[in-house]
């Protein structure tokens, strides 16, 4: 059903900054889903349940009988590599979604097999195999897929920060131009080739992939200021893991932050002045997290103070004024709402979703 494999690569840093820390984790991630193991009867809810945190899927009535799915991910440093192959559905996020959710990734997705037909905002396009279309998890879509074989590469918004400046990120849509076509050919030699990559070797994959993106993407022309420095990308994202790991502190302040993350305040300010400093950060994600368990039905039978507490939030005044401010609603409506909500809960045989492709986003 899913299997889950980590292993962490040591990366030689490239000299941006006058600060020297010398080599950088990169996080190396490998989950698989499949609904092989699951009774068939099932397979469709669970499979739903799996990326829920992100949008919702949806089947032809007769499609939940015989619903059959596998997906493989690949987490490469900063960047999400999915490889999946599905029967035809839908998938919707809403702008509601789009609120309560910090995923914000660009999205680039190729077909191997299938066509994809998707509604933005801006408009509607059909991608077929061999194309590539770029798109945002920081916007709503209804995208409609053919059954076939899929490819998507999910980077945070924070890597490519000068992608956002650029005509063709402004609405979503296919890529064209010279390098569209080599980018579609690597993303599909890379899925086949990632399988029998040893350990060693995926985080010198996971550099190339970030590296072949941002210039097909953003161009070799490029300035300094439109494209961060790949080492200030791996600073924050080990910071962002360490505050993750320590979410449940109530002394996670940017004090303890810096001496976690060995980092000067300066830079962890600079780290996150694009999410508006890493005070705010540090709320939004616990309260995002506060919010995931309040609709969790498996969930129900815990108590909403326990719940904020166990990500860090231990004033109870504090939590709700903060939530409320946040969602424009209180907590206990959030779990009301469970009762009404168009997702029905996972039978009580497959147990909570693990939510494994949900952590991979953060």
């Amino acid at each position: 059903m899913l299997s889950y494999e980590q292993t962490t690569g040591r990366t030689q840093s490239m000299s941006d900054s006058s600060q020297a820390i010398g080599k950088e984790s990169l996080r190396i991630e490998r989950v698989s889903l499949s609904t092989d193991s699951v009774a068939p009867k099932d397979r469709f809810e669970w499979w739903r349940g799996e990326f829920n945190a992100l949008h919702k899927v949806e089947v032809a009535p007769g499609g939940r009988r015989s619903f059959s799915a596998h997906g493989e991910h690949w987490l490469l440093g900063p960047i999400l590599i999915g490889r999946y192959v599905t029967p035809a559905r839908r998938v919707v996020r809403t702008p509601v979604d789009v609120r309560r959710s910090d995923v914000d990734h660009w999205v680039l997705r190729v077909a191997t097999r299938g066509v994809l037909t998707c509604r933005a905002p801006s408009g509607d396009f059909h991608v077929i195999p061999g194309q590539v279309a770029l798109g945002s998890f920081g916007q709503s879509y209804s995208d409609d897929y053919s059954a076939g074989e899929w490819i998507a590469a999910m980077i945070p918004r924070h890597v490519l920060p000068g992608l956002s400046a650029l005509p063709a990120a402004r609405a979503a849509g296919i890529l064209s131009g010279p390098t569209s076509g080599l980018l579609g050919d690597f993303l599909i030699s890379l899925v086949q080739r990632l399988p029998d990559a040893r350990p060693s070797d995926l985080p010198v994959i996971a550099e190339t992939a970030l590296a072949m993106i941002s210039a097909s993407l953003i161009g070799a022309s490029a300035s300094c200021d439109e494209m961060r420095s790949e080492r200030s990308i791996l600073v924050r994202a080990r910071v962002e893991r360490l505050i993750r790991a320590n979410i449940a502190s109530a002394r996670l302040n940017p004090a303890r932050i810096c001496a976690l993350a060995g980092i000067s305040r300066s830079t962890l300010y600079r780290l996150f002045e694009d999410r508006g400093g890493v005070a705010a950060y540090v709320q939004a994600m616990r309260l995002k997290r506060v919010y995931a368990q309040l609709i969790n039905p498996h969930l129900a039978s815990n108590t909403i103070a326990s719940l904020a507490a166990g990500q860090g939030m231990y004033n109870a005044a504090a939590f709700n004024r903060a939530f409320r401010q946040h969602f424009g609603c209180t907590p206990s409506e959030v779990r009301a709402g469970i009762l009404h909500a168009d997702v029905q809960p996972l039978r009580p045989g497959l147990g909570a979703p693990p939510h494994r492709f949900a952590d991979l986003l953060r």
